[in-house]
């Protein structure tokens, strides 16, 4: 059957993008990735009840806050030839969560999907991280 491709916006609100977060920062991307450093927000506008006691979810969704993350558990690793760094890192903010999820979108429909669904898991936030860090997927 023949299909039409249409392109449409959709709205994600912040608090989602820290839930997907914690999915890929507490099971699905933990085997690959370190946080390095961390710059607080000022103010708390995205986290329920102002929750910034977790910051790896709730620092990148505010304005002004981000984590410093990179691959670094593999780069270097076995996957590695020798003398080879492919170690990556990124501040992990707004801006860059939100071309994340212009990617996850544009490439992996279906992590999307869940992830407005509300069908998501593990495997959805490692997409979303893969797709901010790197703009695509690299692991699994």
């Amino acid at each position: 059957m023949k299909t039409i491709a249409i392109k449409t916006t959709v709205g994600v609100p912040w608090q989602t993008v820290g839930n997907i977060l914690v999915n890929a920062f507490e099971g699905g991307s933990n085997y690959w990735y370190m946080i390095h450093d961390r710059k607080r927000p000022k103010n708390f506008y995205n986290s329920e009840k102002g929750d910034w006691s977790y910051p790896h979810m709730s620092y990148p969704i505010n304005e002004g806050g981000a984590i410093l993350v990179s691959n670094e558990k593999i780069s270097g690793g076995k996957d590695c030839k020798d003398g080879e760094d492919d170690h990556k890192e990124k501040w992990v903010n707004q801006e860059s969560l939100a071309e994340g999820l212009r990617i996850m979108a544009e490439k992996y429909p279906e992590d999307f999907n869940n992830m407005i669904s509300e069908n998501d898991d593990a495997i959805t936030g490692d997409v979303l991280l893969q797709c901010t860090l790197f703009g695509e997927v690299i692991y699994g």
